[in-house]
């Protein structure tokens, strides 16, 4: 709990218009980037002598790199929060995030959430450069498969962009990153809020 009037703003993954504006970014972004890669995809493989179904079991490569990804998203919010993040699953999605007693400031919170998709992309598409065409296609698929699924992770880049930079992110609950003023005080000993 921050000592003083310092709350800068509030932020909820959950939120109804938050969830709408991240799900509306990843429809966007799969149609222009999925339609067009499974007909590019399927093009490099009927050239290759493949047959057009051996795509379908490529989509299942998404699952493991999904679960990459907030690996990725725990590692920073480690190495930046010096404290283990809570990883879990709230269906459909994986999760990490900082534990309630962690703040970390916004430039680190960019780079927490942009990280996975940097750092994934960045290595499919230069092993896609050295394989043969049928793992190139693999790697594209997946490639272009988890861009949509990074929606949250730009709307909520795009949020923190729009915080004054001297703004640090704590976890208030479950659902809610609250950004104070950079030299917020917080009680060492915060009385555990009450559940609904």
């Amino acid at each position: 709990m921050a000592i003083g009037t310092n709350v800068v703003d509030r932020f909820s993954h959950w939120d109804p218009r938050n969830k709408r504006v991240a799900h509306g970014l990843g429809v966007i972004i799969a149609s222009a980037l999925v339609i067009p890669t499974m007909f590019i995809a399927l093009r490099i493989l009927i050239h290759a002598g493949y047959s057009s179904y051996i795509v379908l079991p490529f989509f299942l490569l998404v699952i493991p790199v999904i679960f990459l990804h907030e690996l990725i998203h725990a590692a920073f919010q480690w190495l930046f929060g010096k404290q283990r993040p809570q990883l879990g699953f709230k269906f459909p999605f994986a999760f990490s995030k900082l534990r309630p007693n962690v703040s970390i400031s916004r430039n680190q919170g960019i780079v927490s959430a942009l990280s996975p998709f940097l750092l994934i992309t960045s290595i499919l598409i230069l092993t896609a450069l050295f394989v043969n065409p049928l793992s190139k296609v693999a790697l594209i698929i997946v490639v272009y498969l988890h861009t949509p699924t990074c929606s949250g992770d730009f709307h909520f880049t795009s949020w923190l962009l729009r915080r004054p930079s001297n703004t640090r992110l704590r976890v208030e609950d479950m659902n809610t990153v609250v950004f104070y003023k950079q030299n917020t005080r917080f009680n060492q000993n915060p009385r555990p809020s009450r559940g609904l």
